[in-house]
């Protein structure tokens, strides 16, 4: 090589890399070779181990998450059955079986509302109606302006009226409207009404007010979690006149920020998977108040459509039971 080197001529040997001058280096210093190593892969463990802690913390705040929306699920079929138990009872009262079964003039309003006050009005529910076989409002608490109204597109006459021809005295959890009396979201179940011979003669309908206070959303001690109720929204009277199915919209209708009534729309593949568990267990069995099918979902990637709520939650969904 040296010859060649003179000569002009290109040379074979070539000079070492850096790899291989590290090597040569620790192999004369192994002790400060080592301390080197690990100092330049601590980095690298650090943020793994991180990444494996966060993702562990992840996986345990999205099941806890998923038990707390079971458990608040849980309670809140437990007070719509108890509504529910609530309007079946107004439906099989004798005075309101007379008077929807009472050919002739109707009774004064303030006499045909007071027979609604013992099973909830003004106190269980914001209102209750009685409609006849026809959807039209008979007498309601507390008495208003709705009187001779048709009412049979709502989706709590019809899911009534479904039951009626099932023969079943029980109760229905509807779909929750806007209220055309007060622009407000209402929770609602309804019931058929049948005479003593079994005929069906109505729909008694009771609504709350869409807010916390149905549900009794708080979790004790935990201002860590946000608590919401979905659902998706019946029809307007102008989509029931025009012919339009009922919307597959959901709504975020009870929200830490919401005012009691008011609704979001949101869009969420999760809700409409666990939507479509409801309906097909619904069509084979119309009892609301069981255990769905559909136990509590996980989603690590949840969207909250409420202002200032934006961004990616860790979020657990239950359904309440068959109820939608």
């Amino acid at each position: 090589d040296l010859e060649s080197y003179l000569r002009g001529d290109p040379i074979v040997a070539s000079p070492i890399g850096t790899a291989e001058r590290l090597g040569r280096w620790g192999r004369r210093h192994p002790a400060a070779a080592t301390l080197a190593l690990a100092a330049a892969i601590a980095p690298f463990l650090v943020a793994a181990a991180a990444l494996f802690i966060v993702s562990a913390l992840r996986n345990e705040v999205l099941k806890g998450n998923a038990f707390a929306a079971h458990g608040i699920a849980s309670a809140v079929l437990l007070q719509y059955e108890r509504l529910g138990e609530q309007v079946s009872a107004c439906a099989a009262s004798p005075r309101v079986i007379e008077l929807l079964a009472s050919p002739g003039p109707p009774t004064a309003e303030p006499a045909t509302a007071a027979a609604l006050v013992p099973f909830g009005a003004g106190e269980l529910f914001d209102s209750i109606s009685v409609f006849d076989r026809e959807g039209v409002l008979q007498f309601r608490w507390p008495p208003g302006r709705s009187k001779g109204r048709q009412f049979a597109w709502r989706d709590y006459f019809l899911g009534a009226q479904r039951l009626a021809e099932l023969r079943r005295r029980s109760a229905y959890v509807a779909r929750p409207y806007l209220s055309e009396a007060d622009d407000r979201f209402k929770f609602t179940l309804s019931a058929p009404v049948f005479d003593g011979a079994g005929e069906w003669l109505g729909v008694v309908s009771g609504s709350v007010r869409a807010d916390s206070t149905l549900a009794r959303l708080e979790l004790p001690n935990d201002d860590r979690r946000t608590v919401a109720v979905v659902a998706a929204r019946d029809r307007s009277r102008r989509e029931a006149e025009d012919g339009a199915p009922f919307p597959d919209e959901h709504m975020v209708l009870v929200h830490d920020t919401l005012r009691p009534g008011d609704a979001v729309a949101i869009d969420s593949a999760r809700l409409r998977e666990v939507a479509a568990v409801i309906t097909r267990a619904r069509a084979a069995e119309p009892n609301q108040f069981r255990l769905p099918p559909a136990g509590p979902i996980a989603e690590e990637h949840h969207r909250d459509p409420i202002p200032g709520f934006e961004g990616q939650w860790l979020a657990g969904l239950a359904p309440v039971g068959l109820t939608g």
